[in-house]
Protein backbone atom coordinates (compact mmCIF):
# COMPACT_ATOMS: atom_id res chain seq x y z
CA UNK A 1 0.00 0.00 0.00
CA UNK A 2 3.09 2.33 0.75
CA UNK A 3 4.58 1.61 -2.71
CA UNK A 4 1.01 2.74 -3.96
CA UNK A 5 0.92 5.99 -2.24
CA UNK A 6 4.23 6.50 -3.13
CA UNK A 7 3.46 5.93 -6.90
CA UNK A 8 0.73 8.40 -6.92
CA UNK A 9 3.00 11.09 -5.48
CA UNK A 10 5.24 10.60 -7.23
CA UNK A 11 3.12 10.45 -10.83
CA UNK A 12 1.61 14.45 -8.87
CA UNK A 13 4.58 15.56 -8.54
CA UNK A 14 5.55 15.02 -12.63
CA UNK A 15 2.54 15.97 -13.53
CA UNK A 16 3.16 18.95 -11.77
CA UNK A 17 6.56 19.55 -13.12
CA UNK A 18 5.68 19.05 -16.57
CA UNK A 19 7.22 15.79 -17.62
CA UNK A 20 7.78 14.23 -20.79
CA UNK A 21 5.26 11.79 -21.65
CA UNK A 22 7.00 9.19 -23.01
CA UNK A 23 9.30 9.37 -20.11
CA UNK A 24 6.14 9.46 -18.24
CA UNK A 25 5.16 6.51 -19.61
CA UNK A 26 8.14 4.62 -19.11
CA UNK A 27 8.19 5.31 -15.35
CA UNK A 28 4.56 4.52 -14.66
CA UNK A 29 3.05 2.24 -17.63
CA UNK A 30 0.20 1.14 -15.46
CA UNK A 31 -1.10 4.81 -14.26
CA UNK A 32 -0.42 6.12 -18.04
CA UNK A 33 -2.76 3.60 -19.13
CA UNK A 34 -5.50 3.84 -16.85
CA UNK A 35 -4.82 7.76 -17.27
CA UNK A 36 -5.51 7.58 -21.60
CA UNK A 37 -8.01 5.04 -21.03
CA UNK A 38 -10.09 7.20 -18.75
CA UNK A 39 -9.36 10.44 -21.27
CA UNK A 40 -10.50 7.82 -23.97
CA UNK A 41 -13.91 6.80 -22.17
CA UNK A 42 -14.90 10.61 -21.71
CA UNK A 43 -13.95 11.43 -24.94
CA UNK A 44 -16.06 9.37 -26.68
CA UNK A 45 -19.23 9.75 -24.01
CA UNK A 46 -19.20 13.48 -24.62
CA UNK A 47 -17.98 13.27 -29.26
CA UNK A 48 -20.16 9.83 -30.38
CA UNK A 49 -24.21 10.83 -29.70
CA UNK A 50 -25.88 7.58 -27.54
CA UNK A 51 -28.17 5.09 -30.01
CA UNK A 52 -31.21 6.91 -27.74
CA UNK A 53 -30.11 10.27 -29.12
CA UNK A 54 -29.47 9.08 -32.63
CA UNK A 55 -33.06 7.57 -33.00
CA UNK A 56 -34.72 10.82 -31.54
CA UNK A 57 -32.71 12.71 -34.39
CA UNK A 58 -33.54 10.43 -37.10
CA UNK A 59 -37.47 10.45 -35.66
CA UNK A 60 -37.49 14.40 -35.55
CA UNK A 61 -36.34 14.05 -39.22
CA UNK A 62 -38.73 11.62 -39.92
CA UNK A 63 -41.26 14.24 -38.29
CA UNK A 64 -40.37 16.92 -40.26
CA UNK A 65 -40.73 15.60 -43.65
CA UNK A 66 -44.17 13.91 -42.97
CA UNK A 67 -45.17 17.40 -41.60
CA UNK A 68 -43.39 19.02 -44.61
CA UNK A 69 -45.40 16.87 -46.98
CA UNK A 70 -48.56 17.66 -45.18
CA UNK A 71 -47.99 20.87 -45.05
CA UNK A 72 -47.72 20.62 -48.78
CA UNK A 73 -50.61 18.90 -49.42
CA UNK A 74 -52.68 21.48 -47.61
CA UNK A 75 -51.84 23.95 -49.65
CA UNK A 76 -52.69 22.52 -52.81
CA UNK A 77 -55.36 24.46 -53.60
CA UNK A 78 -58.21 21.80 -55.37
CA UNK A 79 -60.44 22.85 -52.78
CA UNK A 80 -61.88 19.30 -52.24
CA UNK A 81 -60.78 19.19 -48.75
CA UNK A 82 -59.26 16.08 -49.41
CA UNK A 83 -55.85 16.67 -48.02
CA UNK A 84 -57.50 17.48 -44.60
CA UNK A 85 -59.36 13.91 -44.55
CA UNK A 86 -55.92 12.28 -45.22
CA UNK A 87 -54.44 14.66 -42.74
CA UNK A 88 -56.76 13.58 -40.24
CA UNK A 89 -56.84 10.19 -40.65
CA UNK A 90 -53.21 8.92 -40.08
CA UNK A 91 -50.72 7.10 -42.32
CA UNK A 92 -52.80 3.75 -43.17
CA UNK A 93 -55.97 6.38 -43.52
CA UNK A 94 -53.81 7.70 -46.72
CA UNK A 95 -52.62 4.60 -48.03
CA UNK A 96 -56.02 2.81 -48.05
CA UNK A 97 -57.08 6.49 -49.75
CA UNK A 98 -54.08 6.20 -52.52
CA UNK A 99 -54.87 2.57 -52.88
CA UNK A 100 -58.11 3.39 -53.76
CA UNK A 101 -57.06 6.08 -56.26
CA UNK A 102 -54.90 3.08 -58.04
CA UNK A 103 -57.92 1.19 -58.04
CA UNK A 104 -59.94 3.28 -59.61
CA UNK A 105 -59.32 2.95 -63.49
CA UNK A 106 -58.99 -0.78 -62.94
CA UNK A 107 -62.58 -1.35 -61.52
CA UNK A 108 -63.79 1.27 -63.76
CA UNK A 109 -61.94 -0.73 -66.49
CA UNK A 110 -63.88 -3.70 -65.29
CA UNK A 111 -67.44 -2.46 -64.74
CA UNK A 112 -67.52 -0.87 -68.41
CA UNK A 113 -66.04 -4.27 -69.64
CA UNK A 114 -68.78 -6.28 -67.82
CA UNK A 115 -71.39 -4.12 -69.10
CA UNK A 116 -70.42 -4.56 -72.95
CA UNK A 117 -70.12 -7.99 -72.27
CA UNK A 118 -73.84 -8.36 -70.96
CA UNK A 119 -74.49 -6.30 -73.53
CA UNK A 120 -73.00 -8.27 -76.47
CA UNK A 121 -74.63 -11.52 -74.89
CA UNK A 122 -78.37 -10.00 -74.82
CA UNK A 123 -77.72 -8.95 -78.70
CA UNK A 124 -76.21 -12.84 -79.59
CA UNK A 125 -79.52 -14.33 -77.31
CA UNK A 126 -82.02 -11.99 -79.58
CA UNK A 127 -82.97 -13.65 -82.92
CA UNK A 128 -83.19 -11.96 -86.03
CA UNK A 129 -86.90 -10.22 -86.15
CA UNK A 130 -86.76 -9.64 -89.72
CA UNK A 131 -89.79 -11.66 -90.27
CA UNK A 132 -91.62 -9.33 -88.03
CA UNK A 133 -90.77 -6.15 -90.62
CA UNK A 134 -92.21 -7.47 -93.91
CA UNK A 135 -95.53 -7.65 -91.55
CA UNK A 136 -95.86 -11.72 -92.63
CA UNK A 137 -96.20 -12.44 -88.72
Amino acid sequence: MDALKHTLAKAKNDLLEGVNPVEWAKEHPWITIGATATVGIVAAAVLIPSKESRALKRLEKIEAALNAGRHHHNGNGNGDGSAHSAAGHGILGTVLKEGFKLLQPVLAAAISSGVATAAARKDEDQPDDTSYQDGNG
